[in-house]
């Protein structure tokens, strides 16, 4: 018993953590309020150890010591009924007050009861029982910390520093934060400014609990977090994202790598187009209704990431959701360009004119479309608070267009019995299929770090040749490959890119071949890096092979229509 009364009292000071996020959403507290209710138990804990001895020598050891088991019950009650934190506060003074009691009396008890020759070993059975118990604890205790993080971060920009810091930035006393929504330099009640030389300031912001920007990395490590360093800064990784969607290919999987990375998500959509990654929180909305967002406005988001293609949904989410996000990531595409026969052209080469109407009724207008969210993503949430990823082709696992799925699919399965494969014979397309994963997860770290401003995100580019044979090594394929040129396959109503009757990736106009060759420089340099086409093939190959309904599907040929082409093609060069 005393073991065990001593395990709750001292961990009590620890254990607050677990509801520290909620105490400054419910109750509004500040960041001073924070540090308050966590060391408001420890000061007359620490107090109340001295004069515990000295008033059990007076009473009684065992009525003082029920007096501060009562005591802190009192306070514990006290403290999860109290309706302001100034109540909480004085609660956990009251528990600090009634715990103090519990581990001095337990040495005195001991003591006083056992012999010299019993106390040692007694003693140092509590203490070994103790730490065993504890030894489970602190990776609990470390990821309840991480909640006070997310806390910290949304109360930071309610802080009256905050006022302070922004004026500093305005003329250029202070740096600019980088990342989440905390200020950077913000310790207690000081804005700390910077020194001069990077590499030896000592002030890099501390998560609450830790000591030094050191002790930081470790809490964070020990809660399978991932902290964010930028030269001496060093910054909380846990973040409360909001994605918009989540159900769909691309939002699931950074929903998935969010939550992978220690975040708390919450997913907005339908549920109708698939379901949510696991670990994440779902909020079923439609956004075509007015009150798509209300479930969500009511707290403080560090990042949210949004795909969508209608302007409409995308200007009601910035108006919603600006006031209460630190920043957003918005998913564009390539199309948004006005020319695409240029090759090799940057984010600054020019944009469609975008759509006026908030519904976009034809996928001939989804470049305008797009440019028209990219338009009220920045007027909304400014440059510096707004990123957006100009995405080229996106592939692997889960691909249900068929487009990065097809070829691999197809030289692992001939239509023929020869395994003759029916390719184009156009050596100057180029390709560029960017791994979803890849992708996913470059958005999520540029949440993390702030990234602001324009990318265009897309894999190296190489020739059509390459992706096919590199799609036929990965599939195992000895049969012949049958090449045609692009006009006999438009003479016999192949089409190019997508669809049926298609083959996939293959474009029959040079005024199109910039879209898979545009410059990534800007992304690259912002931590975009891709897997080998290899390893994506194959991974998206195994994904089709468990497919319910397998072989072709949203582009290229079926088995008939192959067949029917390949017989074509062989009484054609008889």
């Amino acid at each position: 018993m005393l073991v065990a009364a001593t395990i709750v009292t001292v961990l009590n000071n620890s254990m607050i953590t677990v509801v520290l996020a909620s105490v400054g959403r419910d109750l509004s507290a500040t960041p001073s309020d924070l540090g308050w209710t966590a060391t408001g138990y420890l000061r007359p804990f620490a107090a109340g150890n001295a004069l515990a001895g000295r008033l059990s020598d007076r009473v009684s050891l065992r009525r003082v010591f029920t007096l501060g088991l009562v005591v802190f019950a009192v306070g514990t009650v006290a403290a999860a009924t109290a309706p302001t934190v100034t109540w909480l506060i004085i609660a956990r003074g009251v528990q600090g007050a009634g715990g103090s009691v519990v581990p001095a009396l337990s040495a005195v008890a001991i003591a006083r009861v056992f012999q010299a020759g019993r106390r040692g070993p007694l003693l140092a059975r509590e203490l070994d029982t103790a730490q065993r118990l504890t030894r489970l604890l602190p990776d609990v205790i470390a990821a309840n910390r991480a909640a006070a993080f997310r806390c910290c971060r949304r109360s930071c920009d309610r802080h009256p520093l905050a006022h302070a810091y922004r004026a500093g930035v305005a003329d250029q006393r202070l740096p600019p934060r980088t990342g989440g929504n905390c200020l950077p330099f913000h310790h207690g009640s000081r804005v700390l400014p910077h020194g001069r030389n990077a590499s030896a300031r000592p002030e890099a912001p501390l998560c609450p609990g830790a000591r030094s920007p050191t002790e930081t990395v470790a809490l964070t490590r020990r809660a399978k977090l991932v902290p964010r360093v930028t030269g001496a800064r060093v910054y909380c990784g846990a973040m409360d994202l909001l994605v918009l969607g989540g159900t769909a290919w691309l939002g699931r999987e950074v929903a998935a790598q969010a939550v992978a990375r220690g975040h708390a998500v919450t997913c907005v959509a339908r549920g109708q187009a698939g379901q949510f990654a696991e670990g994440c929180r779902s909020v079923i909305a439609d956004r075509d209704r007015p009150d798509a967002y209300d479930a969500v406005v009511d707290q403080r988001w560090d990042a949210v990431f949004d795909v969508a293609r209608q302007p409409g949904h995308v200007r009601r989410a910035v108006t919603a959701l600006e006031p209460v996000a630190g920043r957003i990531v918005y998913v564009s595409s390539g199309n948004v360009y006005a020319s695409q026969r240029e090759l090799g052209q940057d984010e600054d080469a020019p944009l469609l004119l975008p759509l006026a109407s908030d519904v976009m009724e034809s996928m001939q207008h989804y470049g305008e479309a797009k440019a028209a969210c990219e338009q009220a993503t920045l007027r909304g949430f400014g440059a510096d608070r707004a990123m957006v990823a100009r995405v080229g082709l996106i592939g692997g696992p889960g691909d249900e267009f068929g487009r990065s799925g097809y070829w691999p699919w197809r030289f692992a399965h001939p239509s023929s019995p020869e395994g003759a494969v029916l390719v184009p014979d156009d050596p100057q397309v180029p390709t560029a299929v960017i791994d979803v994963r890849d992708l996913a997860a470059w958005l999520v770290r540029c949440a993390e770090a702030g990234a602001a401003g324009i990318y265009n995100a897309a894999a190296h580019p190489r020739p059509l040749t390459d992706h096919l044979a590199v799609a036929r090594t990965v599939a195992g394929h000895t049969g012949p490959v049958m090449a045609v040129p692009p006009r006999w396959l438009t003479e016999h109503g192949v089409q190019m890119w997508m669809g049926p009757k298609s083959l996939p990736l293959w474009i029959d106009d040079p005024d199109w071949y910039g879209l898979n060759a545009r410059s990534t420089d800007r992304a690259r340099a912002a931590g975009l890096t891709t897997r080998p086409l290899e390893d994506t093939l194959a991974d998206t190959l195994a994904w089709e092979e468990t497919r319910p309904h397998q072989g072709p599907h949203g582009a290229g040929l079926t088995d008939d229509e192959e067949h029917q082409l390949l017989g074509t093609l062989a009484e054609d060069t008889q």
